[in-house]
């Protein structure tokens, strides 16, 4: 099971009272479903739908940091293809070396 986080300052799911009782609200303003008679069961209904759209938005065709190759994404934690991620260096791309690296400031 993944864990999908949303975007800092994305529109979320809300809880709101109206006269027919409990009800949640779509990052639209439009009244998503029912929420029952307490207010914990809007919100938790508002969790499940909040997590379903997270991870519906991040999951998806990505190009690979290393190669460029687009592979299927299962989230944004994935942004290495199968392939580069199974090398074992890293990620590295094969242009990138340390091996030039001495530690001493240039100036």
């Amino acid at each position: 099971m993944s864990v999908c986080y949303s975007k800092p300052g994305a529109a979320r799911y809300s809880v709101r009272w109206t006269r027919t009782g409990w009800v949640v609200i779509d990052p639209a303003g439009r009244i998503a479903r029912d929420g029952g008679n307490s207010m914990a069961e809007a919100e938790q209904a508002a969790a499940r739908l909040q997590r379903a759209a997270d991870c519906k938005v991040k999951v998806g065709p990505r190009a690979c940091l290393c190669c460029g190759q687009t592979f299927e994404s299962v989230g944004l934690h994935n942004r290495l293809c199968t392939s580069c991620r199974s090398r074992g260096d890293g990620g590295l791309p094969n242009s990138f070396s340390f091996a030039g690296a001495t530690g001493r400031r240039l100036a």
